[in-house]
């Protein structure tokens, strides 16, 4: 363990998340629990899925070319983790369906989101709110059947998928199929007690690394998702704790992209708890900056790194103040499209009345040791 991550040893922040009360349970086990109580509060409104929850064109990079990205976030019953507690932070089953998803209506979904399709739509992005893979969530033959159909229109296919889904015989037939696959992995943290005890993944780093070793062995890369400031990390520790697991993910060799996704307060999770009593603050988008910033120092042009803040610039996503919050996003926004680091680094020259406020936080929250936010 270097120094960084001797920074972010679990026994300060497992003792600060003790505050929480699960008398007579492990941590874990009330964790799970108490997250359980607050999903189950949660009514999903659709029985069938018609139509996917969402669709939409969005910038993209392919082959060091700007070209529009189609992104489909099929309808289905929803991650099976989220059934016995889920991610802390993680509300997206509140959009699932009741009912299994048939094979006609997972197409008739892919029919619909085809509709904001042209030509310069060189890339597909599909999500589920769980994992492609995951034959519950989308019947085999149906995961096949749009790979099969998506292959004549996109140069190329990522897909979301927890860990525990990758394996080789399912990528060769997902290559077979759509051609030049990615999968997409939402790793979070390569600290195990960070996935543990803040984010309650439910998976660890190595199962990640394995899943990395099976897609490269196929010749399949992988995109990797990494949390910016999970629950229970000051936003000093937030901060290396991203920097961190870039370090560790670099030295994959079949990794493309890293994506950060700044934690969002989203509806029924524990962080929206959290953020309801004011001990929860999403991060600052000076934090995200830097993240990138220094870890693009770190992985050269070998990987991409990008940045797409969901809620940035408001109080349940990450954001600054009101006069920078455009400012920074926009800069965010070029950078991962560019991956030039002069324009993180002018943003930060340029700076703003919060920068310095920021840069205290940064110190003092350590120093308390308190997660607690200083500031709103």
């Amino acid at each position: 363990m270097n120094n960084i991550q001797k920074m972010i040893d679990m026994s300060d922040t497992e003792k600060r998340t003790k505050k929480e009360s699960f008398e007579g349970q492990s941590y874990i086990e009330g964790l799970r629990n108490e997250i359980r109580t607050i999903r189950s509060r949660a009514r999903r409104k659709r029985v069938r899925g018609e139509e996917p929850t969402a669709c939409w064109v969005e910038e993209e990079v392919l082959r060091g070319e700007e070209t529009k990205a189609l992104v489909i976030i099929f309808s289905t019953v929803g991650c099976y983790f989220a059934e016995t507690s889920g991610c802390s932070m993680c509300g997206y089953t509140n959009e699932s369906i009741t009912a299994k998803p048939k094979i006609e209506e997972i197409n008739r979904q892919f029919d619909y989101a085809m509709k904001k399709y042209s030509p310069q739509t060189k890339v597909l992005k599909i999500f589920t709110s769980g994992s492609f893979f995951d034959k519950r969530e989308i019947p085999e033959e149906a995961q096949y059947e749009i790979l099969g159909r998506a292959k004549e229109k996109f140069s190329k296919i990522i897909v979301e998928t927890r860990s525990e889904f990758v394996n080789e015989n399912m990528l060769l037939k997902a290559k077979d199929k759509g051609g030049n696959v990615e999968i997409a992995i939402g790793l979070e943290s390569s600290n195990d007690n960070v996935l543990r005890y803040s984010v309650n993944k439910g998976s660890s780093f190595m199962q990640f690394k394995n899943a990395c070793m099976v897609a490269n062995k196929v010749g399949v890369s992988v995109k990797a998702y990494v949390i910016v400031k999970p629950p229970f990390l000051t936003e000093r520790e937030g901060y290396y704790d991203a920097y961190c697991t870039v370090k560790d993910v670099c030295e994959i060799e079949n990794i493309s992209t890293i994506s950060f996704n700044p934690v969002n307060v989203q509806s029924y999770t524990l962080v929206e708890r959290m953020y309801s009593r004011g001990e929860y603050r999403p991060p600052w988008l000076w934090t995200v900056a830097k993240v990138l910033l220094d870890s693009k120092k770190v992985v050269g042009e070998r990987i991409r790194l990008i940045s797409s803040p969901t809620a940035g610039g408001t109080s349940r996503g990450a954001y600054n103040c009101d006069k920078c919050n455009s400012k920074v996003l926009e800069s965010i926004r070029r950078f991962s499209l560019k991956q030039d680091m002069e324009i993180l680094e002018k943003v930060f020259e340029e700076g703003c009345e919060c920068l310095e406020s920021w840069k205290d936080i940064l110190d003092l929250e350590g120093f308390m040791q308190s997660c607690v936010p200083m500031s709103t």
